[in-house]
């Protein structure tokens, strides 16, 4: 499958409150330059630190810019930057001009090799800044990761940055484990409810260190994009799935039927979809990577 990532520009017209010459709030849109549609997520940073990222519909806001303030966009492999430059009909534009490009033309990691099957993904990935290598450039493609990963991977791809916490809502998360913002984020937004424990006083665990199987990442990658998975499922006719091994009853079947009619998970060649089977990052890879796919 080939996966295709395009470059990206934005192109807005700020809005201020006043007339005047001192601007005090900056509002704008992020588009596409090939599609010319609202990109859904972007970093925005303003004169040098990250200030926020735009909303779902692509919409962002700056309060307090004034003429000659750097803003800068940052979407998956292209990075641009702007300066606020005054206008005579106090409307601001911003045209952005590229700073830095990816260049993937080679190896990303050492233990993928350009003709694994699961290569495209990664790549993807990778340029979409959602995945880092390691000090020996390994990315352990057939690793099966943790639940407490696969929800820190699934987030992080989304291009949400879930804040530190001052308190955990699940007995077995800490407030200094890394994947504690990003389990919290999800728990706080609906996407997640954990595991009913009597045994200690909040009531719940998430069992963080248990291995994610392929229900569970499948959900994942649904929920993460739950606003355009919807959209996109109003445009489809999606018939179920019809895998050998999901049956009308279980838990996940509403999550393989969407992924699988939009394309995010295939099955076996035997007709299954094992979704009790561990996954590994190569495979979570592929699923988040046909999410992007499909998407955008």
């Amino acid at each position: 499958m080939k996966f295709r990532l395009p470059l990206l520009l934005v192109f807005t017209f700020a809005l201020i409150s006043s007339a005047s010459a001192t601007v005090s709030t900056v509002s704008g849109d992020v588009f596409s330059s090939v599609a010319k549609e609202k990109l859904i997520r972007a970093q925005i940073w303003f004169n040098g630190d990250l200030y926020s990222h735009t909303d779902l519909d692509g919409r962002f806001e700056i309060l307090g810019a004034t003429a000659g303030d750097v803003i800068r966009v940052k979407k998956v492999n292209y990075i641009g930057t702007s300066t606020v430059i005054e206008s005579e009909n106090n409307e601001f534009e911003f045209q952005l001009a590229p700073i830095w490009k990816l260049e993937s033309a080679h190896q990303i990691y050492e233990d993928v090799s350009e003709y694994a099957w699961y290569e495209p993904a990664i790549r993807k990935l990778y340029e979409a800044q959602a995945l880092t290598a390691t000090e020996k450039q390994l990315f352990k493609p057939n690793e099966n990761l943790t639940r407490g990963e696969l929800a820190v991977l699934g987030v992080k791809v989304a291009g949400f940055l879930p804040k530190p916490i001052g308190e955990s809502s699940f007995c077995d998360v800490k407030t200094e484990d890394d994947f504690a913002p990003t389990v919290e984020f999800m728990f706080s937004h609906g996407w997640l409810s954990g595991y009913p424990s009597g045994k200690c006083d909040k009531g719940r665990v998430f069992k963080p260190h248990l291995l994610a199987n392929r229900a569970e990442a499948t959900k994942m990658a649904l929920i993460v994009f739950q606003d355009l998975v919807n959209k996109q499922v109003e445009k489809n006719v999606c018939l179920p799935s019809g895998f050998t091994d999901v049956p009308d009853d279980a838990w996940f079947v509403e999550f393989v039927d969407k992924a699988n009619c939009l394309g995010f998970v295939n099955g076996y060649s035997d007709g299954s979809f094992r979704p009790a089977n561990s996954i590994n990052r190569a495979e979570i890879a592929v699923i988040l990577a046909n999410a992007l796919e499909s998407l955008f």
